[in-house]
Parts: structure tokens; C-alpha cells; sequence
């Protein structure tokens, strides 16, 4: 069984291969956790040490080598993945492709299986927005603010909102949850204006809309019926691409 490992921004997750070749349940640590290594020794994936491991990071250095010693003291052997201009049938967008993050790269492998013409959202530490053609060939993308990081802007800029947060209910009749409510629809307003582009420049009205990330799920109720859900899209497309280098 191989270990594949995500690591974005603020958190790690975890997933074996299994032997029929699906993924494990996931697992997920906070980059920050002060017992990271202790709760990775605790996850019983851990005990499979001997075995391949393939690590996708877009965490900083620091975090990224306490991850690969505390997998490489557990006995595996790590693999770490880079974004390449063409892989599995992907070609991406970018003429330098080390600039584009190799979750992005990941993600768009597995949404390539599905052999359609998509735009693919990532609502994580930043939202990221991608479309792809059924060929394979990756249009290019947007990177751009989530909620979060719009309510740290606001509060950094406005002393008065700090601590001043609510819940997003639409047109509010307080500021806590008038401010919640307004992080919240610039985030569906980039994600539909892009839909809306896209479908347009594909000529394909129903162009399907995949979106996964940490913070992805509150948005599902407001997005359009041709919306799919894949949480662990990056995980899935490092388990292909990890599937591909063990045959090389």
C-alpha cells in the first residue's frame, strides 16, 4: 500500500491506496499541531512503514520537511510530486508550470477522468478557479481571496470589525451578519461570473461545475444543480499520478 499525503496550507491529510485501488478514509492534521508527529504515529496508516510514499505540498519549507522526516522515521520512502507541463493527458495552461501549485495539478488529473469539459474550484486557504476541456487541455485559471481572508482584511482594516462576525444569511439586518453575508457572495459571485465565462467560451451551457477544499461544502446549497462534490480530488489525482510512476 502506498501513502499519498496533501498538504496544503493549514492542514495535512493523510490516504493509503488500497489494494483494490481505492483511497483509505482520510486523515487530516493541522500543519501547526504542536503533537504532529505524535498524532501521524497514531493514525494506523502509520504502521504500513516500508511501503511507497508521494507527498504533494504547497506548505512552506519548514512545515513541509517536518513532514517528510516524521514519514521518513515511520519507514517510508518518500516521493515528493511537482507540477509537470503534461501528464495523464492533462497539458496545463502555464508556459512555466513550477509557478502553478501542484494541488491545482493534481486535482485537474482526476477531474480529467471524467473526460468532459469542466470548471474545477478549490475553496481552501485560497479559492482557486480552473477550466478544462475534455481533451485534456487546461484554459488557465484565477487565484483570488476566500471568506476567511476577506474577514482578516476587513478586520485589519477596520478596527471596529474585529471580533464583529456573523453568520451569512444574505440581506442582514445587523453588522456581524452583514459582513459575513458579503465575504460570503464575493466568493459566489467570482465562482458564477466564471462559470458563466466559461460555459460561454466552451459553448457549452450546462458546463459542469466540480469543486472540492476544506471550506467547499457551506457553499454547495447557493451553486447550480450541475455541481459536484469531490473533497478529496487531490488525493484521487495523486493517486493516478502515483500509479503512473510506479510503472516507469
Amino acid at each position: 500500500m502506498s501513502l499519498l499525503i496533501d498538504c496544503g496550507n493549514t492542514r495535512c491529510k493523510f490516504a493509503l491506496v488500497l489494494a483494490d485501488g481505492t483511497l483509505s478514509p482520510v486523515f487530516a492534521i493541522a500543519n501547526d499541531a504542536q503533537d504532529f508527529v505524535e498524532r501521524f504515529r497514531e493514525w494506523p496508516g502509520s504502521s504500513t512503514g516500508g511501503s511507497s510514499c508521494y507527498l504533494a505540498s504547497v506548505a512552506n519549507a519548514e512545515v513541509t520537511k517536518k513532514i517528510e522526516i516524521a514519514v521518513a522515521s515511520a519507514g517510508f520512502q518518500v516521493t515528493r510530486i511537482k507540477t509537470q507541463a503534461e501528464a495523464l493527458g492533462l497539458r496545463i495552461a502555464y508556459q512555466a508550470p513550477e509557478q502553478m501549485g501542484v494541488d491545482r495539478f493534481l486535482a485537474l488529473i482526476a477531474a480529467h477522468r471524467k473526460k468532459q469539459s469542466l470548471l474545477y474550484v478549490s475553496v481552501g486557504s485560497a479559492l482557486t478557479v480552473d477550466l478544462l476541456e475534455a481533451s485534456g487541455q487546461h484554459r488557465g485559471g484565477m487565484i483570488t481571496a476566500t471568506e476567511i481572508i476577506i474577514r482578516h482584511a476587513m478586520e485589519n482594516r477596520f478596527a471596529n470589525f474585529r471580533d464583529l462576525w456573523g453568520s451569512a444569511t444574505g440581506f442582514s439586518g445587523n453588522t456581524p451578519d452583514a459582513l459575513a453575508s458579503g465575504a460570503r457572495y464575493m466568493v459566489l459571485g467570482i465562482i458564477e461570473k466564471s462559470l458563466r465565462e466559461a460555459s460561454q467560451l466552451l459553448n457549452e451551457p450546462n458546463l459542469l461545475l466540480l469543486i472540492s477544499g476544506g471550506d467547499a461544502e457551506a457553499l454547495l446549497p447557493h451553486l447550480p444543480d450541475n455541481t459536484v462534490y469531490q473533497p478529496a480530488l487531490v488525493l484521487e489525482g495523486l493517486a493516478l499520478w502515483a500509479g503512473h510512476l510506479e510503472t516507469l
